[in-house]
Order: C-alpha cells, then structure tokens, then sequence
C-alpha cells in the first residue's frame, strides 16, 4: 500500500518499516484534522468573537462535512505518522493563533484611541472591503467545493469500471485506485490545484 512521505529505501528501512505500520487511514486523518481545528476554533471565536473565526469555522465544518461523505480517498493510501503529527501541529495551532492575533490587534486598538475597543465596533459599521472580503471568501469557499466534488467524481465506481475495461482488466467493485485527469470548472484554467488556488 501508498504510505504518503515514505519511500522504500533510505537510510533506516527498518524504521521505515516500523512507522509504515503505524499509518493511519486519510479519511480518519483528515477529518480529526478538521474536527481538532474546528474544535479549538469555537474556544477562540468564545474568547475573541469576530468575523474572521466565524468565517473560518463555516470553513472547517464544509471540509468536515467533505471528509466524511465527499472525498473519494484511495483504499489502500496511508498517512505517514509523522505526516499525521504535521498536520495536527498546523491545525491544533489554526483557530488560537487567529484569535491572538485578533485579540493583540484589539489592544493595540484601543490602546491607540485611548479607549477600549469592543466587538461592536467592528460590526457596527461595516465597510466595503469588509463585504467584499466575506464575498471573496464564500466564493472561493462555493468553488473549492464544487473542486473537490468534481475530483471526488473522477473516482467514482461508473469511472473506475470504464478505466478497467478499456484496460481489459477484471471489473472489481473494491477497484478504487483509478484517478482520471480533471477536465472541467477551473481545471481548464488553472493547470495546478485549483483547489487550493480557491
């Protein structure tokens, strides 16, 4: 089986081998990822609320929501353990550190009025950057769904019996490691990862 971050040879093959059986599913993974960060993301949006944690967490629970009934992971892809404890470190970090910068930037705020700076003071009079900002966001949020639908698809049970027949190989329901090329939305336009591009 594909062990993402590990090769066959190197230098310690024996702990190569040791940590390959440590792997862990991509689905289980990616959603913990999602969940950890969505987690310490509402104790940040209790603590400093604000519009950009909130849009964050509508961002978290749509790739939740992805991860579990969306993507179309490779039955026999691995996450690397070290891979694992990366992404963990990034999205245990993601929600917190927004809410400190947040809450650095309102001291700072009112610190330079001479006053105190509230939450309603952002919300209270919104500004056209503001509205684009959150326009731009749900954009990009409504694209990169509509992505990853689209690579999810390429996966799908109809795809993989096609890919096998035209390769005069045994139709197999559990056959779920053909990936076509993606061919439609911004993949016409964008020549790398337009999911990440959003």
């Amino acid at each position: 089986s594909e062990v993402a971050g590990f090769g066959t040879a190197g230098p310690f093959p024996r702990l190569q081998e040791r940590l390959a059986q440590l792997s862990l599913a991509p689905r289980a993974v990616w959603t913990a990822y999602y969940m950890m960060g969505g987690t310490l993301n509402i104790a940040g949006l209790l603590w400093e609320p604000c519009a950009m944690l909130a849009l964050l967490q509508l961002h978290l629970v749509r790739r939740i929501y992805e991860s579990v009934y969306v993507t179309r992971f490779s039955m026999t892809r691995r996450e690397h353990p070290l891979t694992v404890c990366v992404g963990a470190f990034f999205y245990v970090l993601l929600g917190p550190s927004f809410a400190l910068e947040v809450h650095s930037a309102r001291l700072r705020s009112g610190n330079a009025s001479g006053g105190t700076h509230t939450v309603d003071d952002e919300f209270s009079t919104p500004t056209l950057a503001a509205f684009l900002s959150v326009l731009a966001f749900v954009a990009a949020n409504v694209a990169q769904h509509l992505i990853h639908v689209e690579l999810a698809q390429l996966r799908a049970p109809e795809k993989q019996a096609l890919h096998m027949q035209s390769r005069n190989q045994a139709v197999t329901p559990s056959v779920t490691n053909y990936y076509g090329v993606p061919q439609g939305r911004m993949f016409r336009y964008v020549s790398c990862c337009p999911h990440y591009s959003c």
